[in-house]
């Protein structure tokens, strides 16, 4: 969980002391600015500074309203009951009194959590498939049940791996394991994401938003500004928030998968346990080992399941989040960007 909850009192005080004082500033030395271009303009009778002072003013105020719109948004973000909304679809799994923020939140640490133990189980089926494919055996000539009487006299018999076929599924188990493990480093990576928005930092490009946005030549980037910060604090945890209302079925084991998280049962080479292991397992063939890492079977597609469900909430959920975000400070970016024509505006009105 986050440091300072964006929700708690630590950070409407960060808002409103931090963040609404530096923009407030901010306001009004671009005010300042403004006011004197238009009477520099006209003292020296140059329209073209008197119009571009009119047009800034209309452009601050807009950006006043966008600052305010975002504060707005957020508190109104912290008051709804995501557990009452899931409710409203008949969904359980979000506890009452979760905020939007938290709920996205916790959809990412879920899916963290849930790509680890994807990994752990697709590890298992690796090693133990490994070990038991590499297994060999040395069969005797002229056997009698498993008495071999072709070693009493000579060392004759046949070389084998009985448990060879388990290498065949080894190649598909490794290209599973790479995805599972790119699902939890993408969702990890989204974490310092929302954390860095969590945090508040994205609020501070708000006041350098609205001061460049009413400098020449600088209105497309004051827009840009104003768009990351809006789209990083409304957008981008709105769509996780809405992706977590899938999190009771999404992140979801699939049935006997959650046999296969006990990696203790590899023993260490060289260890006594190990010794003990191969002595048995030389008397009682390959398939005492067998016995050992599945004494209710290998399930290799659960254990596949599980990591395609952990590609899908870690990766392709969370990174369409991030595109909607993105293609949202594409289009805020060139709405403020462009100018604003008052002619139409009080026409439709």
């Amino acid at each position: 969980m986050m440091v300072m909850e964006i929700c708690s009192a630590d950070f409407s005080s960060f808002l409103n002391g931090s963040v609404l004082q530096i923009t407030a500033l901010a306001t009004i030395i671009s005010s300042i600015i403004i006011t004197l271009s238009y009477f520099i303009g006209q003292i020296i009778s140059n329209p073209k500074v008197t119009v571009w002072a009119k047009s800034e003013i209309i452009q601050l105020i807009v950006s006043i309203f966008s600052f305010a719109f975002i504060l707005i948004t957020i508190n109104f973000f912290c008051a709804i009951d995501m557990g009452d909304v899931a409710s409203l679809f008949g969904i359980s799994g979000i506890p009452s009194g979760t905020s939007l923020y938290e709920a996205a939140e916790n959809y990412l640490y879920q899916t963290l959590y849930f790509s680890h133990q994807a990994l752990s189980a697709i590890r298992y089926h690796l090693q133990a498939y490994t070990i038991l494919g590499q297994l060999s055996s040395f069969i005797c000539d002229l056997s009698t049940g498993s008495i071999g009487w072709g070693c009493l006299f000579s060392y004759s018999g046949t070389s084998g791996q009985p448990l060879g076929a388990y290498g065949v599924p080894l190649g598909a188990l490794n290209v599973f394991f790479n995805s599972t493990m790119v699902a939890y480093m993408t969702t990890l990576s989204f974490i310092f994401v929302l954390l860095f928005v969590y945090k508040g930092f994205v609020l501070f490009l708000l006041p350098f938003a609205i001061f460049i946005r009413s400098m020449p030549y600088l209105r497309s980037l004051g827009s840009l500004l104003i768009a990351v910060a809006m789209s990083f604090m409304i957008i981008f945890p709105m769509i996780l928030a809405i992706f977590s209302l899938t999190s009771n079925i999404l992140l979801k084991p699939p049935e006997g998968a959650m046999n296969y998280l006990n990696e203790d049962i590899f023993p260490m080479y060289g260890g006594a346990t190990a010794a003990g292991t191969s002595l048995a397992g030389s008397f009682a063939g390959a398939w005492f080992f067998e016995m050992i890492y599945f004494p209710a079977g290998s399930n290799v597609p659960a254990a596949i399941a599980f990591a395609a469900y952990a590609f899908i909430a870690g990766v392709f959920l969370p990174t369409a989040a991030m595109i909607a975000t993105i293609a949202s400070i594409n289009y805020l970016a060139r709405l403020y960007g462009e100018e604003i024509d008052l002619s139409r505006i009080i026409q439709m009105v």
